[in-house]
């Protein structure tokens, strides 16, 4: 027989269990049957029985069952925290119940919502009580709700009455929540590593993985020290699992790490660490990130070589994620020229096609968002030196052609499309007429979209340095109306030539010198001649040399117009 007392805290727990099942397993209907039972209990006890932690346990097993939404028991709890002060629940919530109600809900509920307002009000109130345990989870819960600044206020004024009594996850999540709220300064920076590194000279590995990520991220002067601290523990095998030998690896990446005798200890452990791993799946998720990492910090060469050979044995029996397949083609492009036995892209061709293959089945059934999509087919088109594929063509040119797609991009999005369709453009030789004629219909369409719907003319310099020579690019076979662009290109100047540095005006020149043979008039390069010889002292040799080239494109007629300009 159950306490009545103890009945809710139970049926909680019975429900938090039927939840992590049906994540996991496909007995779906009767575990929803069994929880609709266990909710229908729970509605049937007075709100004065369920503590605020049991309401919080009750909540975030709701997300995992599909009846769990809409039953009483939710419906009660939340109706019941809109009324602040005369809440059931947050008028018997300890401080730790407000922080843990605060984070479940702060990333499923918009801030101006009552029941998150009346949660960091009373937040606020309790911030004296705060102890070592509270303190992290209300710090990183209130980092996630700009609007609460007095609240904030309020829990950062009691740091240094919970820093000394914190264990290392403890001080590890403090700094994460200052560094994610923008308030680590020197002396909180300090307060914590020293509290940190005074209690944890062999602790979890994870405790150093979870700081060393906020730490490069707030503060990247102070990760050299931690890392030297750590370094006798990075060196033994039985400390910490791939997982936080990779997130130490991230926390590297970010702050661009480079010392060589901590990286060599890493890299000793980290392959073999990987392989280690009884899932294949795992073994592929780690060595991506892995390969990723290692690409942004560019001397683990050795190790990085050996993670995609591993990656290219993998993805013969694994499917890989979109994210993955992202991961190790940004890894190639960045590397390309220092990868030491195999030096050109074309050595990884194999790994490249299996890549290609997931990619292609993957984009059938996943629905991507622009920028995962054009992030992703812009490495393809990196890494490939010859013509895109055949296959990869028309993914492009059929994901381009979905109703309202061109309407849907922004910026950044345009600048990536148009380069991958003027590359269809610029290899028509590999491609048939017909196939070349819908790119450059498409880059007509995103040229028009960007003109009219984005305001081409106002983009910045970068953006629009970009855009223009990509369209170029796509010569005779592309963009149709190269005079209309031309003139675009004029008027940019004019208006926005004072904020262009040498790298706009040289891409702006060569995409003027590739539409020179359909543009008859030389107004357009008054304007950027103008600001190019304003400042010839400052280019670069090999960006002079670039725009003489593309000068020499041009009539002598066109030329003499110039000058006599």
């Amino acid at each position: 027989m159950v306490d009545a007392a103890r009945e809710p805290v139970h049926l909680s727990q019975t429900l938090q269990k039927l939840s992590r099942i049906r994540k996991g397993r496909s007995l779906n209907r009767t575990v929803d049957d069994l929880a609709d039972t266990v909710l229908d209990r729970l509605g049937r006890i007075s709100l004065s029985h369920i503590p605020a932690r049991t309401a919080c346990t009750i909540l975030r097993s709701a997300e995992g069952l599909p009846n769990a939404s809409s039953s009483s028991i939710v419906d009660t709890i939340n109706e019941d925290m809109q009324l602040g002060e005369g809440s059931v629940l947050l008028s018997s919530a300890t401080p730790l119940d407000l922080a843990m109600l605060l984070h479940f809900l702060a990333e499923r509920t918009s801030d101006d919502s009552s029941v998150v307002v009346n949660l960091v009000n009373a937040l606020k109130l309790r911030a004296p009580e705060l102890d070592n345990a509270s303190y992290p989870i209300a710090l990183t819960s209130l980092a996630k709700i700009p609007s609460s600044e007095e609240a904030r206020g309020s829990v950062l004024g009691q740091l240094s009455q919970v820093i000394l009594s914190m264990t290392g996850a403890q001080l590890a999540q403090t700094y994460e929540g200052l560094q994610e709220m923008g308030t680590i300064d020197e002396d909180n920076a300090e307060r914590i590593m020293t509290s940190f590194l005074s209690i944890t000279s062999g602790s979890d590995a994870r405790d150093w993985a979870r700081l060393m990520g906020p730490v490069a991220r707030a503060r990247p002067q102070d990760l050299p020290h931690l890392l030297e601290c750590a370094q006798p523990l990075i060196s033994d095998a039985q400390w910490g699992s791939a997982r936080e030998l990779v997130e130490v690896l991230h926390s590297m990446a970010i702050s661009s790490y480079k010392d060589p005798v901590i990286l060599r200890a890493l890299s000793k452990r980290l392959r073999s660490s990987i392989l280690a791993e009884r899932s294949s799946a795992h073994r592929l998720q780690l060595a991506t990130s892995a390969i990723s990492y290692m690409s942004a910090i560019r001397t683990m060469i050795t190790t990085m070589e050996e993670l995609l050979n591993d990656v290219e044995q993998l993805l013969r029996t694994e499917t890989a994620t979109t994210i993955q397949i992202h991961q190790i083609l940004s890894a190639l492009v960045r590397q390309d020229d220092r990868l030491i036995s195999r030096p050109s892209r074309s050595g990884y061709r194999e790994l490249v096609q299996l890549c290609e293959d997931q990619w292609c089945r993957a984009t059938a059934t996943t629905d991507l968002t622009e920028r995962a999509f054009l992030s992703t087919m812009a490495h393809f088109a990196e890494v490939s030196r010859e013509a895109f594929s055949e296959r990869l063509v028309q993914l492009t040119l059929s994901w381009s052609s979905e109703t309202d797609r061109i309407a849907r991009l922004n910026n950044l999005d345009s600048i990536q499309l148009s380069g991958l369709l003027a590359r269809i453009c610029g290899s028509g030789d590999s491609h048939e007429a017909e196939v070349v004629g819908k790119a450059a219909d498409m880059i007509d369409a995103v040229y028009d979209h960007a003109c009219h719907e984005l305001n081409l003319r106002e983009w910045t310099p970068s953006e629009f340095s970009i855009f223009v020579s990509r369209l170029a690019a796509a010569g005779d076979a592309g963009l149709y109306d190269a005079e209309g662009l031309s003139h675009t290109i004029s008027l940019h100047v004019q208006r926005h030539g004072h904020e262009y540095d040498c790298r706009h005006l040289t891409l702006v020149a060569e995409a003027l010198s590739k539409l020179s043979g359909r543009v008859q008039e030389a107004n357009a390069l008054g304007p950027l001649w103008h600001e190019i010889s304003s400042r010839l002292a400052v280019f670069q040799a090999k960006q002079l040399l670039t725009i003489g080239i593309a000068m020499s494109k041009f009539t002598r007629d066109t030329v003499t117009a110039i000058q006599y300009r």
